[in-house]
């Protein structure tokens, strides 16, 4: 027996990730193939029925000056603890990108 006032709860949070698959957190960096950081991980756009990735929000720049890069899923080459590796160097993705259309 506990009184009433002893008595706490709890709350528990758990993660169902399936096996085989990461969780890539926001602010996770991103790394280009020549090895600079690109910027941080945003968002991950999603295919609904299929579940793949089609495409990766990045935010690249400085807390003030920062700009939102948006790339295709295709472009990752892997991911590692902390890390999302990118296939490309910094130079192929950020120069279409000053350039514009």
């Amino acid at each position: 027996y506990q009184p009433h006032g002893l008595i706490r709860s709890y709350t528990v949070k758990t993660k169902h990730i399936p096996c085989h698959e990461q969780e890539v957190p926001r602010g996770t960096h991103a790394q280009t193939h020549d090895g600079n950081d690109l910027g941080e991980i945003e968002e991950f756009l999603v295919e609904s029925t299929s579940g793949q990735i089609t495409h990766i929000v990045l935010r690249h720049g400085r807390l003030w000056h920062h700009k939102s890069l948006v790339l295709p899923g295709s472009e990752i080459d892997r991911i590692e603890e902390g890390t999302v590796y990118l296939k490309r160097d910094k130079k192929d993705v950020i120069t279409p990108v000053l350039r514009g259309p």
